[in-house]
């Protein structure tokens, strides 16, 4: 039976508790960080079936083969961290991978990309008529964006640097485009 500490894995909750430890946010924020690291593929996870040997304080993991993938999209649908028991009723655990979840926590904790690089890009693009989602589309622009910011970690994954999310993108925009209005 594989160990709770096999190298290649580690439990949702001890990995949440390391996020709130290295950021220095509370639980809450540090699952919430963690459910979206899994629901964009950055972290491959699987739910693993056990039981509690309390004889020895210890849990007692399902072989391997019994654990079952867990989708990037089910992470996007509910909390899978807060499913109950599996569909022969043993409890499970929420496992990831550990090497992707020490990659992911490792650039979580790197100092952001400077936020003057990427608004420059912004500034620039936005300057040059490219101006989303008029006459560009934003998943275009925020290609565009990280390429011209070197901004991808992975593009074949489509994984970039922090700060460079479509979202964070949008924000920048919407500050640019709001104070060209108003002068």
């Amino acid at each position: 039976m594989l160990n709770a500490d096999d190298d290649d894995w580690t439990g949702f909750g001890e990995a949440a508790e390391e996020i709130a430890r290295r950021i220095g946010c509370d639980a809450d924020e540090a699952r919430r960080r963690l459910r979206e690291a899994c629901a964009e593929g950055r972290i491959y996870s699987m739910k693993a079936p056990y039981e509690e040997d309390y004889d020895s304080v210890q849990i007692l993991f399902a072989p391997l083969d019994e654990w079952t993938e867990i989708p990037f999209g089910e992470w996007r649908k509910r909390k899978v961290d807060h499913d109950g028991p599996d569909g022969f009723g043993r409890s499970t655990l929420v496992m990831l991978q550990q090497v992707q979840f020490d990659d992911w926590l490792d650039d979580e904790t790197k100092p952001p990309v400077s936020d003057g690089s990427r608004d420059a890009v912004i500034r620039k693009l936005l300057e040059a008529g490219q101006r989303p989602p008029h006459s560009v589309s934003w998943t275009e622009f925020c290609v565009r964006v990280r390429n011209d910011a070197n901004a991808w970690i992975d593009p074949k994954q489509d994984t970039y640097k922090r700060g460079f999310s479509r979202k964070q993108i949008q924000r920048v925009v919407d500050a640019i485009v709001g104070t060209n209005r108003t002068s």
